[in-house]
């Protein structure tokens, strides 16, 4: 029965990972190229003024598309 239990308790924490993992995908795909352009050198740890100088806009630019 603790068997049972126990894949119980991991399949529903995959389902939620993989739920989550699915939402993200999701999100990602609804920005447009330039705005994932932008997230790709936010996330890799540019800062916003560093990101805004490399692709020629503002830095309130990159923070509006970073929050986003």
């Amino acid at each position: 029965m603790t068997a049972i239990q126990e894949a119980i308790k991991r399949d529903r924490a995959a389902r939620r990972e993989h739920a989550g993992l699915s939402e993200l995908r999701g999100r990602y795909q609804a920005l447009t190229p330039r705005e994932r352009e932008v997230m790709g050198r936010v996330v890799s740890g540019l800062l916003n003024k560093q990101v805004a100088a490399q692709l020629g806009t503002s830095e309130i630019t990159v923070k509006c598309i970073a929050a986003r």
